[in-house]
């Protein structure tokens, strides 16, 4: 039976399995390998120093069955830093988590609910070690339907002031890393206003959030993720602007 400390603590989510020190979270629409939960467990057994123990993912197309291997995070340890960067874990589908450390920085933040899963996971890097579990585990199911122009506005507005809240409470030694965390939430903002809109209004809000990211982190150009989005914003305004 799910308790209702789980309840609580899920934000709307259903869980899957609670173990007796562990509970893993998954979305309604998202889908686990069945050996999922039983290799976060055994890495979690294996390292107690860890608080969590996180998989990779796929991005899963329902309607032609298409897997995608999503990026492959090596991060394990202390990551705090490369978590500020980026949300690398990707969704709140992910991971397995020990009791005793939910039970330490409490639950899911409801003041950002499109970015709860990436302040949840900031809160425990900075109290807890992470394990990784080499393998692609995770479906992250993508919608056919592309979110509004006013939704990634919103997640945009949520990402920006759940960082601030971040930094300011974060020690000195990671304050030079605020830059690279605004680009990624800007990179990420671009790929959604694409998908959202194909009208010249929708490739003129995306390409303003493109030299955003490029501001903050000029290398984005060098990057096969910058260098993909630019190739994406080229070949929208071409269909734009073409009679």
């Amino acid at each position: 039976m799910v308790s209702k400390l789980a309840r609580r603590l899920s934000g709307g989510r259903h869980i899957i399995h609670q173990f007796s020190n562990a509970m893993a979270f998954i979305d309604a629409d998202d889908l686990w390998t069945p050996d999922k939960l039983e290799l976060q467990l055994a890495a979690l057994q294996q390292h107690p120093e860890a608080g969590i123990a996180y998989s990779w993912n796929y991005f899963y197309y329902e309607q032609t069955g298409k897997r995608i291997p999503g990026h492959i995070a090596d991060f394990e340890g202390d990551v705090y830093a490369p978590l500020l960067q980026e949300n690398f874990i990707a969704n709140g589908s992910n991971p397995l988590i020990r009791r005793q450390a939910i039970d330490q920085i409490g639950g899911f933040d409801p003041t950002f609910p499109h970015c709860a899963d990436w302040d949840f996971y900031l809160r425990l890097a900075a109290q807890w070690q992470f394990v990784r579990v080499p393998k692609h585990q995770v479906l992250y199911r993508q919608s056919s339907h592309s979110m509004s122009s006013t939704k990634v506005t919103e997640i945009e507005q949520q990402c920006l002031a759940m960082l601030a809240k971040t930094y300011q409470l974060a020690p000195a030694k990671y304050q030079a890393l605020k830059p690279k965390s605004l680009s990624w939430i800007y990179e990420y903002c671009t790929q959604q206003y694409l998908q959202s809109s194909d009208d010249l209004a929708g490739v003129q809000t995306a390409t303003r959030k493109f030299w955003k990211a490029v501001r903050f982190r000029p290398q984005v150009l060098l990057e096969g993720y910058g260098q993909s989005l630019m190739r994406w914003l080229i070949k929208r305004w071409l269909l734009v602007l073409m009679p």
